[in-house]
């Protein structure tokens, strides 16, 4: 898989996905639209506003820098100088 990204989002001080705090929308936004609701009160909803693609997965990143393997030094090198 390779993932299109700016580099501001490559989150460096972190070791792993499961570090990167996971922000979520409104429940509101998915339990239904306006009066009408298909999610009965109450329902636990998740609703994040991204996902962590799994390391494992990524192959290459494509940024504004240009196109890198996903490996840790071809990625820092985005950063050097």
């Amino acid at each position: 898989m390779r993932l299109r990204l700016r580099t501001f989002r490559l989150h460096r001080s972190l070791l792993t996905g499961n570090d990167i705090p996971i922000a979520e929308h409104s429940a509101d936004e998915v339990a239904g639209y306006g009066k009408l609701l298909w999610a009965p009160q109450g329902t636990r909803i998740a609703n994040p506003i991204f996902d962590v693609t799994p390391a494992e997965l990524v192959t290459a990143l494509f940024t504004e820098a240009g196109v890198v393997q996903a490996e840790q030094a071809a990625i820092a090198g985005l950063f050097a100088g």
